[in-house]
């Protein structure tokens, strides 16, 4: 069963929508881009090549973030550049993370999906993970083998390559988030090597 974060109603003084990719408003319960519109939004940032806009000329802020209303409550699904498109499907990192987490053998909270090819016809997308049997050739490759069947089991796909690394070896926020685009690009020659 898919969870989600539910962030409850905007603040006083903030609007939110969802929009798809054809610009339309989705209704509720469908997902698309998450915006934002109100005084605290920020109207631009201030970059070394000068200030960029943020907002569209109706003040909607555009955050990145794919998610939906209900009974006006945002509920987040995840990062637009996150989202892995397989066959024309969305398959969300989040669920391939948490049926990776679930395998004996994986360091909980640290296992990352990436996608690979992003934008190609033909995505593919990776399973780079922490172990404490890293190092051990055989226990890699039958710690691969069960998050890839786990994988299947959630997604309905199979990952392209499951990369096994010890401990501390993923890149992370100061807050301890794992950073997807950081590990793709960080491993991504293992990362094919191993598929």
């Amino acid at each position: 069963m898919r969870g989600f974060a539910v962030l409850g109603r905007p603040l006083n003084g903030l609007q939110a929508r969802i929009v798809g990719d054809d610009g339309r408003t989705r209704a509720e319960r469908e997902v698309g881009e998450i915006q934002l519109r109100g005084e605290a939004v920020t109207p631009g940032y201030l970059t070394v090549d000068g200030p960029v806009d943020t907002q569209d000329a109706h003040g909607w802020f555009a955050t990145g973030d794919l998610g939906y209303l209900v009974d006006g409550q945002i509920v987040i699904c995840g990062r637009a550049k996150d989202v892995i498109i397989l066959g024309g499907r969305n398959v969300y990192p989040t669920d391939i993370e948490r049926a990776t987490d679930a395998v004996d053998g994986v360091r909980a909270g640290n296992a990352v999906a990436v996608r690979l090819d992003a934008g190609t016809r033909r995505e593919r997308f990776a399973v780079v993970l922490e172990s404490t049997v890293a190092g051990d050739t055989e226990a890699e490759a039958a710690l691969a083998r069960q998050v890839t069947s786990r994988v299947r089991e959630a997604v309905d796909a199979r990952p392209y390559s499951v990369l096994v690394l010890p401990k501390g070896s993923l890149p992370k926020t100061p807050s301890g988030k794992v950073r997807r685009a950081a590990t793709a690009e960080e491993y991504r020659e293992r990362i094919e090597a191993y598929a």
